[in-house]
């Protein structure tokens, strides 16, 4: 297979370029919160309902249920015995589950009905996992604005009959419905409509290959169109925002890819 045919459809690797290691003492912690956050998902899935809530309801269920089946299907399933550390992405679900684990051995601390070594045992724990979230805020994120939803999304539609020619020049299969799922999950992510997308920002720094790979067929067509309005046309203010903001993102997620 050439390089040429694999361009913009192999190499996707789930959470390329946001991978972190768990350090061996909290290995086993962010497990069973894996575990926890599944169950705390299908406790807050919605009831059926005639009304659009239900499907609404379901896509965040399912979207929080995906990113911990994801990172146990690295870790996996089986609860760690050893004492080594784990190399993962870094979804929202990860930072969550160790979020909680603090505030849990935070209360833990405070409790004047435990003994003092577990108190003590508790507080040390806190101390470790914060060190952990605290080497976390310097790693470089993908921040998508609420207004630039439409663009990206333009985007993955673009990247999606990239895909398909890739299947009919004859590129693996696996490896293009990787990259489908890819542009699905940025979808889901921002929403695959105005109607559904978040009302604020959201974090795609997991995401930030397929923001790389799917966002030069757009900055292409905006930069022509740039350059080819005049500067009295009312179209050209709006087209040179959008390649601004767009430009951002793209250089932002090359920066998070250590580009």
């Amino acid at each position: 297979m050439s390089a040429d045919e694999t361009a913009g459809v192999t190499g996707h690797d789930r959470g390329a370029g946001s991978l972190t290691t768990i350090p061996p003492e909290l290995v086993l912690d962010l497990h069973r919160g894996l575990y926890a956050e599944l169950t705390m998902a299908c406790e807050d899935a919605p009831q059926a309902t005639s009304g659009p809530e239900t499907r609404t309801g379901w896509i965040l269920t399912l979207r929080r249920m995906a990113a911990a089946l994801d990172a146990l299907d690295v870790m996996g399933w089986h609860e760690p015995t050893g004492e080594q550390p784990v190399t993962i992405s870094l979804p929202p679900v990860v930072v969550k589950v160790f979020e909680r684990q603090v505030e849990h051995d935070h209360w833990l601390s405070e409790q004047a009905n435990e003994l003092a070594e577990g108190r003590s045992r508790a507080a040390e724990h806190v101390a470790t996992v914060e060190r952990f979230l605290a080497s976390l805020s310097e790693r470089p994120a993908l921040m998508i604005p609420v207004a630039a939803f439409p663009l990206v999304r333009e985007c993955v539609h673009e990247g999606i009959p990239m895909v398909s020619e890739a299947i009919d020049r004859g590129v693996d299969l696996r490896e293009c419905g990787r990259r489908l799922n890819a542009l699905a999950e940025l979808l889901d992510l921002i929403g695959w409509s105005d109607d559904e997308a978040p009302a604020e920002d959201v974090d795609a720094t997991e995401h930030a290959g397929t923001v790389k790979e799917v966002a030069p067929a757009i900055l292409e067509t905006l930069t022509t169109a740039v350059r080819e309005l005049s500067d009295g046309d009312a179209e050209k203010p709006k087209n040179e925002g959008e390649l601004r903001l767009l430009s951002g993102l793209y250089a932002q997620a090359r920066k998070v890819l250590g580009e």
